[in-house]
């Protein structure tokens, strides 16, 4: 029976392993030192003590007893376990008074062993880890030995019942212990798988951007190239309109037009100075005929002069006038403002050409790392998830173990 409890966890340990095989180093030595602590832990519950029959000295003398060493204990856990199963028995439990050792229960019925009240004396003595349970049963002052044969096994049952309870109790804690490393498993698995669809939405998310990205880029070497073609459009309209302007000297002609205006304005108050000396001379007539005549020749003259000085004037300002050198410099000025727009135009779509190779390149670098982050993560994940099967196994195995003791 001992090898079987020892051997069982040994086979358990070995075909988790295979399992686990292509695991990461860490969490195979993690597992083996879990597996193997079970396997010893499990070995050292389930070597069931034997149940010694011995003399030993207590508080009535040298008596028989029944006496075996529970590994992994403590004294105050065995004695609270003695103290639950002998309770149906009725009797009266007294535990030790300071500085003494012994428990009793006082008349206690146990149809089993006697008609009578038997009284049972019990010590748990604890030896480093382990704790020595010697129990005495006695009926009238005679105390129980192998040679009384059915009391002796009824005494020997309560013993073993104490055992086992212990023994069960002990599973337990290792179960809920190992329960606690189960859960924090799950956790860590979910909290992978967690992150793992975090790092999925992330590369999704910079494809999605890297799609829309080079969509744009390719959009904005067409709008590039269309650009380039209304520029160059746009500066050959702009250097003709320059060389259409460039025939007319405007400045020029306005300066000629200011001139004859000038000469003009001249011409008219000589005129005038004129006139009114004629009127001043009118009186002498006769006498200054002579002059008369030679003003009135001048004025002639002036008038001729201020006539063609008019006509100049109007074939000047029908020359602006006619060639709309106004409309065209206006048109030339908004024609170069269109042309440094486009322009303007030209080096945002660079701009955002540049912009969007950028984003590309930043999300495939985050690609990069979010797959690496996969990588890693389902590394990781399935690690965890055979150190889960470890961990359900170990459990499993307590519990069949545990089950031994009800």
């Amino acid at each position: 029976m001992h090898l079987c409890c020892f051997f069982g966890p040994a086979m358990l340990l070995a075909r988790i392993l295979v399992v686990l095989h292509e695991q990461k180093k860490e969490t195979m030595k993690k597992v083996i030192f879990t597996l193997s602590t079970l396997a010893i832990s499990v070995g050292l519950f389930a070597q069931i003590a034997p149940i010694s029959d011995v003399k030993k000295t207590m508080s009535k003398g040298e008596n028989p007893a029944l006496e075996v060493l529970i590994n992994k204990t403590t004294s105050a856990d065995v004695a609270k376990v003695f103290e639950a199963k002998t309770k149906d028995f009725k009797g009266k439990f007294i535990k030790p008074e300071k500085g003494n050792v012994e428990y009793f229960i006082d008349d206690a019925k146990i149809a089993a062993i006697s008609d009578q009240p038997v009284d049972i004396y019990a010590y748990f003595l604890q030896e480093g880890e382990n704790v020595r349970f010697t129990s005495f049963y006695s009926v009238g002052g005679l105390y129980f030995s192998p040679a009384n044969t059915t009391q002796y096994n009824s005494a020997k049952g309560i013993v073993e019942s104490v055992y086992k309870q212990v023994l069960f109790d002990q599973f337990d804690a290792k179960i809920k212990e190992e329960a606690k490393k189960q859960s924090a498993i799950e956790d860590a698995v979910k909290g992978l798988e967690k992150d793992k669809d975090g790092l999925q939405k992330d590369i999704k998310k910079s494809n999605d951007v890297i799609s829309k990205s080079e969509g744009e880029i390719a959009q904005g070497e067409k709008d590039k190239a269309s650009n380039a073609t209304t520029v160059e459009t746009q500066k050959a309209a702009v250097a003709k309109q320059k060389e259409e302007l460039a025939k007319f000297d405007r400045k020029a002609l306005e300066t000629e037009v200011k001139a004859l205006e000038s000469d003009k304005k001249g011409v008219e108050k000589e005129m005038e100075k004129a006139s009114k000396e004629i009127g001043a001379k009118t009186a002498e007539i006769e006498k200054l005929k002579n002059e008369i005549a030679t003003l009135t020749t001048q004025v002639e003259s002036n008038r001729k002069s201020i006539d063609e000085k008019t006509k100049l004037i109007a074939e000047k300002q029908a020359t602006i006038n006619n060639n709309n050198l106004e409309e065209k410099e206006k048109a030339l000025k908004e024609a170069q403002k269109q042309q440094e727009k486009l322009e303007k135009d030209g080096e945002k779509i660079v701009k955002d050409i540049e912009k969007n190779k950028s984003a590309v390149v930043d999300n495939k670098s985050k690609i990069t790392t979010a797959e690496a982050g996969i990588k890693d993560n389902e590394t990781k994940l399935a690690a965890k998830k055979a150190e889960l099967d470890a961990q359900k196994e170990v459990l499993n195995k307590l519990k069949e173990e545990q089950a031994k003791y009800k």
